[in-house]
């Protein structure tokens, strides 16, 4: 919003539009007008939200959001009707995108690609569609699952599409030429990124890739503004947020992988590649099953 500066000793401080404009006794002072919003439920659910980093709502049990799974927490992807729901929500984006993915992601030799957390399957069908050698494994809750499979079956692929149940933080991957991780790690904070990046990485073939997939802030976090207020809306519902580029360049060269991207696709998003190298050394992750 232009508010926010960094001074010349890298603190943050009001820029000269907030100078003039949020400060009491500046010429054109709405300080007064701005702070009535300080009380507004949007804006205290935000700084509890700040001040505990969990979802809004969330109780003190360690219950998760709504909509992120994990083993052993409560949540709305066990249930069949609203894990349904939510899932064919997202559809809507994913068929407008899927195909410019498709497009643009150069799939090489690649013969199986594992879509870890992959919802509805409709970007492993857009590459399905595109490469008629490729052989899908989409990897998700059980229930998810079951729409995956119908939409498998209506796009003509389920003979090439294989469903496989599971949570990416504990459970096997199998191995994998490409792996695609689109529009999921922002659900999920910081460490909880890393992991499961390093157990992607592990599971592909020598000479595979890793794909990640979604809508980026800019490297020093000031934007675009479409993704900045994405990344509010996730930090209010998800244990995540929006990251950067570099942020997940980073996470894929700790898995020991190369980087290539980002390339745009569409929906502010883009598309980062980390290569595995045909031979040598491979990175590893205690714990992980082939």
């Amino acid at each position: 919003m232009g508010l926010v500066a960094v001074d010349a000793r890298g603190r943050l401080a009001p820029s000269d539009l907030a100078a003039e404009h949020l400060v009491p006794g500046a010429p054109f002072d709405v300080s007064d007008y701005a702070g009535l919003a300080a009380t507004s439920s949007g804006v205290l659910a935000m700084v509890e939200r700040l001040k505990t980093n969990r979802p809004v709502g969330a109780d003190r049990s360690g219950a998760g959001a709504p909509f992120t799974s994990r083993a052993g927490t409560p949540s709305a992807m066990e249930h069949p009707e609203l894990s349904r729901r939510f899932t064919l929500s997202l559809a809507g984006r994913s068929r407008s995108v899927a195909p410019v993915v498709a497009e643009r992601l150069s799939v090489g030799g690649a013969r199986t690609v594992l879509d870890v957390g992959g919802g509805t399957g409709l970007y492993s069908i857009a590459l399905l569609q595109r490469s008629p050698a490729l052989r899908a494994m989409v990897f998700d809750r059980p229930q998810v699952l079951r729409v995956t499979a119908e939409l498998a079956a209506r796009h003509g692929v389920a003979n090439r599409l294989d469903c496989v149940a599971g949570d990416m933080f504990v459970d096997p991957l199998l191995e994998a030429d490409l792996v695609l991780l689109s529009n999921l790690l922002h659900d999920w904070d910081v460490p909880d990124c890393e992991r499961p990046v390093r157990r992607c990485a592990v599971s592909m073939r020598p000479g595979g890739k890793l794909v990640i997939h979604d809508a980026f802030l800019h490297d020093e976090l000031d934007g675009p503004l479409p993704v900045a207020l994405y990344s509010a809306a996730l930090f209010c519902r998800t244990e995540g947020r929006a990251y950067s580029a570099a942020e997940h360049a980073a996470w894929l060269r700790a898995s020991g992988l190369t980087v290539e991207g980002p390339t745009p696709t569409l929906a502010h998003s883009s598309l980062l590649v980390g290569s595995r190298p045909a031979e040598g050394v491979t990175p590893t992750d205690q714990g992980q099953s082939r």
